[in-house]
């Protein structure tokens, strides 16, 4: 009675998810029913003499292959192999190391298998809407973005939730590698923030913004095809989402840092830029804040006729990180020992800049604890 259970599944999003599920199953029983048929034949095949390419769909049926095939040390190409191993399967069927080769339906991409006589379809694509990313569109996952090629079954990866928008990490529970049909469309979105390509029948989310008497007004997220959003105005996909999260911890400097890019600054490739008058009162509260924040950052005057003077604040992209209570020490302790600021800069992997700015910062008492203190008030007399 599993139709029965399907069909009274009233969300369609998942009725339709369970229905694909279902059909799956029917076919990865039948490959495996008719698998040991197929052996038999292709077993007929290499004893004639002919070099042949067999395809399967899923692992389990193409496993049964490997297994019943052996004595003619067949090669595989899967969703599960990384491209150096199918790199070496198809130049050991190309040289002739082996006359069988065994190929996932979706897995030959750009493959050139022109040394076969015989092809077998031990499994026929029951749904040949396999709807996919093309090899450059990278996927999101727990370690930050990936290639496709990266990415295996088990990795996790990013997920998009239409009802409350959170993005979500679950693992990815199959990768199918396989060539566009020619009849087949790829469709690209490309701006700023997203650059993806996929087929026409590729699922994706979005949402529609509609003019409204008081305003424009979002729509919830949806789903449909690409195919159906291309061409189409004030459709929106999502570029990022919320995340459950205990967040990060932030010193109130790097908080007022936040507040100073928001209102005035800028960022590119290569740094972040506060702009500010110099003639404004809070220059010298901007520099704390740089100080306070263990911050390597430069000054620049732009000078202005007629107009007073801006000052250009900028700290270069990948900065370091915040001192440690042990590297603080480390330095005290290298100090007092009068080694030189360069040769500390070598030991504890910071610049010399940042060891000049850690040792201003006693002048201003910004440590609280007694040994870094008075460790640093010692400093400033060497």
């Amino acid at each position: 009675d599993q139709a029965k259970r399907i069909s009274d599944i009233k969300d369609a999003f998942e009725r339709g998810r369970e229905t694909m599920m279902a059909i799956d199953s029917t076919r990865m029983i039948t490959g495996i029913a008719k698998a040991h048929y197929v052996c038999a034949f292709v077993k007929t095949l290499m004893e004639a003499g002919e070099t042949v390419i067999l395809y399967g769909h899923h692992h389990a049926v193409m496993d049964i292959y490997m297994d019943e095939l052996k004595d003619s040390y067949p090669v595989m190409i899967s969703g599960r192999q990384n491209a150096n191993v199918k790199d070496e399967a198809q130049k050991a069927f190309m040289n002739g190391d082996t006359d069988l080769i065994i190929i996932s339906l979706r897995s030959a991409t750009g493959l050139n298998l022109q040394r076969a006589r015989c092809v077998v379809f031990g499994e026929l694509d029951w749904s040949p809407a396999v709807h996919c990313i093309d090899e450059k569109t990278e996927i999101l996952t727990n370690n930050g973005f990936k290639s496709v090629e990266e990415v295996n079954v088990g990795d996790i990866v990013a997920s998009f939730d239409i009802k409350d928008g959170a993005i979500q990490f679950t693992p990815a529970l199959d990768k199918i590698d396989r060539l566009a049909s020619s009849d087949e469309t790829l469709y690209r979105i490309n701006t700023k923030k997203i650059d993806l390509v996929v087929t026409g029948n590729h699922r994706m989310v979005y949402r529609t913004l509609m003019r409204t008497k008081t305003g424009n007004k979002k729509s919830k997220w949806r789903i449909s095809t690409a195919d159906k959003l291309a061409g189409v105005k004030r459709r929106y996909v999502p570029t990022c989402g919320f995340e459950k999260s205990s967040g990060v911890h932030l010193t109130d400097d790097e908080l007022k840092l936040i507040g100073l890019y928001l209102s005035d600054g800028r960022f590119d490739n290569k740094q972040l830029t506060i702009y500010q008058s110099s003639k404004q009162p809070w220059n010298k509260e901007i520099i704390e804040i740089l100080d306070n924040g263990g911050f390597s950052w430069s000054l620049f005057v732009r000078k202005k006729e007629n107009q007073s003077d801006v000052n250009w604040y900028s700290i270069p992209a990948g900065v370091q990180p915040r001192w440690t209570k042990r590297e603080v020490e480390t330095l005290i302790d290298l100090k007092n020992k009068g080694i030189s600021k360069k040769e500390i800069s070598k030991i504890i992997n910071r610049t010399e800049e940042s060891i000049n700015q850690k040792i201003r910062k006693m002048d201003k008492n910004i440590f609280t604890q007694p040994g870094v203190l008075s460790g640093l008030k010692r400093l400033s007399c060497l």
